[in-house]
């Protein structure tokens, strides 16, 4: 079930991460540091602490070259074939979320694999029968970062105005403390829905991660164009996220439930991560790629690969097991599955992955993550921005759900924790 709403009184009185002040400040600096992150990945240096050196037909770094109407147009049109390709009902089956606190439960159609096929369709046929050339990514990752921040920016504006007149079960946990700022950034409502859309579902599942597709095979078109073929670097990163993103829209159905329970509402901070962070910012060793690009031995590539083998198998394997001890805890008792009995009724898990380490598959996204990022070398810091960010993202994640596992199962997380001592790496953390 989700999260109990608390009033504005309750909420009020203690505003978690980032606070009102902070709220402010994400939006402000967070899209500042974006954009800066695009000029530099449009210059040949790729270098954050190096001049900003301005490639060929690049934009440069003044405000009246922060906009190009272009991509306003392309984001739009963009946008308008996801929310085509998400309400249709066609491909994919129709799958129940969690049980909302206004007692509804919704119901999402998970054809996200299909939405894949048919946006690579897109590109291909429009460039090909409009000419429209996808290979000019590099020179316009600047104007597309502001054109979608700024679309993050007016659908939150326009998302938290039509929260006001909701009820309150129907608002975020986090995002009802009457604080103006606070509640736009965390998101009031918890899943707006526009008829068949539900906002979060279609941003983080669609916008978010086939965006960062798009983006990426841009850039490899762009090498291409140039040299004829891309490098085995650039190859061999656009190969492991596009099938990262593949294996997630795969698998869509199962995370639907984790979106419907998420105390995050939609808001700014969802809205942005989703429409300019994570498509750009996830592409930067591929955008840094283009303009350093490095030919990988055989050997380097196959190593890189068994990384990436290794990080997939123990995210999908230590998921896998979740939601089935999840769904049938009867059953995985039945088979011989350790778990220990908690006051709640529920139990945890203590077998496979989860008998190893206390967070598996956050080990398996950061080997992936890795793996990817390695082979742009250390020799510039760009690349790993990403990584950076992620790391540092899914280590909080951890602590807090440690956190909540301690009050909701007191002794028994204890003795979970005595039975399995490590986090992510056994032996060390």
């Amino acid at each position: 079930q989700a999260c109990r709403p608390m009033s504005p009184q309750e909420n009020a009185a203690h505003l978690p991460w980032p606070g009102s002040t902070g709220a402010v400040m994400l939006l402000l600096v967070w899209p500042a540091g974006l954009l800066c992150l695009a000029q530099v990945a449009g210059s040949p240096s790729c270098s954050l602490l190096g001049p900003l050196s301005r490639s060929p037909g690049a934009p440069a770094w003044t405000p009246a070259r922060l906009w190009d109407p272009r991509c306003l147009v392309a984001l739009l049109a963009w946008m308008a074939l996801q929310v085509l390709l998400f309400v249709l009902p066609i491909g994919g089956e129709v799958v129940k979320g969690a049980l909302q606190n206004s007692g509804e439960v919704l119901a999402y159609r998970t054809n996200g694999m299909l939405a894949l096929l048919l946006t690579l369709a897109a590109m291909g046929g429009g460039w090909w029968a409009f000419d429209l050339d996808p290979t000019s990514a590099p020179t316009l990752l600047t104007p597309l970062a502001t054109a979608a921040a700024g679309a993050a920016l007016l659908l939150g504006v326009a998302l938290y105005l039509a929260s006001l007149g909701k009820d309150t079960a129907d608002l975020a946990p986090l995002g009802n403390t009457g604080n103006m700022a606070y509640d736009f950034v965390l998101g009031r409502e918890l899943n707006p829905r526009m008829g068949a859309l539900n906002v979060k579902h279609f941003c983080e599942l669609r916008l978010g991660l086939l965006g960062w597709v798009v983006l990426v095979l841009g850039l490899v078109a762009a090498q291409t164009r140039d040299a004829g073929t891309p490098c085995s670097a650039l190859a061999l990163v656009a190969t492991f996220q596009i099938v990262y993103v593949a294996a997630a829209l795969w698998n869509e159905g199962k995370l639907v439930a984790a979106l419907d329970t998420s105390p995050l509402g939609a808001g700014f901070l969802l809205l942005f991560i989703d429409l300019a962070w994570t498509p750009l910012v996830c592409s930067l060793p591929a955008a840094y790629l283009v303009q350093q690009p490095l030919q990988l031995p055989l050997y380097h590539s196959a190593s890189l690969a068994l990384l990436y083998g290794l990080g997939l198998y123990i995210y999908c394997r230590a998921s896998a097991e979740r939601r089935a001890f999840q769904h049938k805890p009867s059953l995985a008792h039945s088979s011989r599955k350790e778990s220990i009995p908690t006051a709640t009724g529920k139990r945890l898990l203590v077998s496979g992955w989860w008998g190893v380490l206390r967070h598996p598959d956050t080990l398996g996204q950061l080997l992936m993550t890795m793996a990817w990022t390695l082979p742009c070398g250390v020799q510039a810091a760009l690349p790993w921005v990403q990584a950076v960010y992620v790391c540092g993202a899914l280590l909080v994640r951890g602590v807090h759900t440690e956190q909540a596992c301690v009050r909701r199962y007191g002794a028994a997380w204890a003795e979970y924790c005595h039975r399995v001592p490590y986090r992510l790496l056994p032996g060390l953390y």
